[in-house]
């Protein structure tokens, strides 16, 4: 009988605090860290195809070069995934380049990956890592191609072993953390791509979901819920999906609820929710919603094509209050282009009050650097300070204030210290 194949995915150790399992890539000021979502799915999925995977999470676990050296020598892979960030690109390109000549294949994999290489033809794998990577087994592995792997239809999403379960057996929760969700909290995705899919900024949706939005059934990511729910570690459940549809959201609170399963959850969605959808959400344990208002100013929005109004987003924060859900407010310091626009987008932050806020640097992926980053980021703690030394926003950083990272950059904030 043959050795089944050995595979380890690799997210690497850039540098402390870095942060490349997200939407987007950088030196997080508030000590979070999302799980190795896409990693995640590709190790369930191999798995499920028989062979033997390994997911080291050096970034998070802050793991030296020495120790990961030792993971490979101890494991002996036959194959590597190193998963590749935008700002880490040449780190993790050399890292991958060091793996082939001296342990085994490996190929670079993921969205940013496929940001940076787009044209180019550089070794690697974008578009759907599952069927990527296991093309790239099946033909040979060699380090040196390039393979785009097509999206899975429902039947084949549903058959991949659930991710939370996965993650449950070889990452700790202690080291995945954001400010906006429960602690510990876990993530999941019922779907692949972005049903809007038209702003111009957004990495994921272009990259990883370029061939549309595709889904798991209701039925089967309710069944996931229900495992969650009955291993008891965790006390919320992250929604990764690009943009939750409101069609879609309906029918998993209906199902939800229909179950009985009461774990609390987070998602996406676009600001353009109807009041009784909201109200349902609040019914389904819904926590939290992430928004991307990302401008205060007409004129931004339009030219980014988000699709909707500053006042149609001031509207439906209002809705979203009176539904009693909470709001992580998600706002681009840089995508405005003048000065006097972005103090716009501030105040307008400040005035429509989301429970939470993230004044994120924009990061330019489809157009050239126009911007002063050191400057940039200074505008953007000053939107912090405007924005939590209203009194208004202190009950959501009090509710927050035990978790030490959070407790030292909420310190670091309103007295403008950097880093």
């Amino acid at each position: 009988m043959k050795r089944p194949k050995k595979i380890l995915l690799l997210s690497s150790n850039y540098k402390k605090g870095y942060m490349r399992n997200a939407r987007c890539d950088f030196v997080s000021w508030s000590g979070t860290q999302w799980y190795p979502i896409q990693l995640g799915y590709l190790g369930a999925y191999l798995e499920s195809q028989g062979y033997v995977v390994l997911l080291v999470d050096a970034q998070a676990y802050n793991l030296t070069d020495e120790k990961v050296g030792a993971i490979f020598k101890n494991f002996k892979p036959d194959y590597a995934v190193v998963y590749a960030g935008n700002e880490s690109f040449d780190f993790d390109k050399a890292l991958t380049e060091k793996i082939t000549k001296e342990i085994c294949p490996a190929i670079l994999a993921g969205p940013f990956y496929a940001y940076k290489t787009a044209g180019k033809r550089i070794w690697g794998i974008s578009g759907c890592l599952e069927n990527g990577v296991q093309q790239w087994i099946e033909q040979g592995a060699d380090p040196n191609t390039h393979v785009f792997g097509t999206y899975l239809p429902t039947h084949k999403l549903d058959k991949i072993p659930f991710v939370s379960e996965f993650f449950a057996k070889r990452l700790h929760p202690k080291y995945y953390r954001t400010p906006s969700e429960p602690w510990p909290f876990v993530s999941i995705m019922t779907g692949r791509g972005c049903y809007w899919g038209k702003c111009t900024f957004c990495l994921w949706p272009r990259v990883a979901g370029s061939q549309g939005y595709y889904c798991r059934s209701i039925p089967n990511v309710i069944d996931e819920l229900r495992f969650i729910e009955k291993i008891r570690i965790y006390k919320s459940v992250m929604i990764e999906d690009d943009s939750f549809p409101e069609r879609r959201i309906i029918d998993f609170c209906e199902a939800k609820i229909k179950a009985g399963i009461r774990i609390p959850w987070s998602c996406y969605v676009r600001a353009e929710l109807r009041y009784e959808t909201m109200v349902l959400m609040k019914q389904a344990k819904c926590l939290n919603i992430h928004v991307g208002y990302e401008s205060g100013s007409d004129s931004t929005l339009e030219r980014i094509k988000k699709g909707i109004t500053v006042d149609e987003m001031a509207a439906f924060t209002r809705r979203t209050k009176r539904a009693g859900l909470h709001i992580h407010g998600d706002f681009l310091i840089g995508i405005d282009r003048a000065e006097d626009e972005i103090d716009k987008t501030i105040r307008f932050a400040c005035k429509i009050r989301p429970t939470t806020a993230q004044f994120q640097v924009y990061i330019p992926y489809f157009e050239e650097e126009i911007w002063y980053r050191p400057w940039l980021e200074r505008k953007a703690r000053i939107a912090y300070q405007h924005f939590y030394s209203d009194p208004r926003a202190w009950p959501a950083v009090m509710r927050q204030l035990w978790k030490p990272a959070v407790l030292r950059q909420s310190i670091k904030t309103i007295l403008g210290v950097k880093g």
